[in-house]
């Protein structure tokens, strides 16, 4: 977490170094949320840390996903033919 100093806690206005330091805190501190997705990543769905997703990532997870709903449909339906 970064260290910020404000007026209120300082009791008087900031000075331009104690803006740039506020700054340069934020920019050290900041989560870099360009760590893109692997395949795996986006199919599992189990990531817990932020990642990026290009289209073709979501594209190849929604994919994955679609053809095991698909798959789980037909093995349900085979399932309920051989119970009658």
């Amino acid at each position: 977490m970064a260290t910020i100093v404000t007026r209120a806690s300082k009791g008087s206005a900031l000075t331009h170094s104690e803006m740039d330091a506020n700054f340069d805190n934020l920019n050290n501190s900041k989560e870099d949320l360009r760590v893109p997705a692997t395949q795996a990543e986006m199919q599992s769905g189990t990531q817990t840390e932020i990642r990026s997703m290009s289209p073709l990532r979501v594209k190849q997870a929604v994919d994955a996903l679609s053809s095991a709903v698909a798959s789980q449909e037909v093995a349900d339906r085979d399932f309920e033919i051989n119970l009658l």
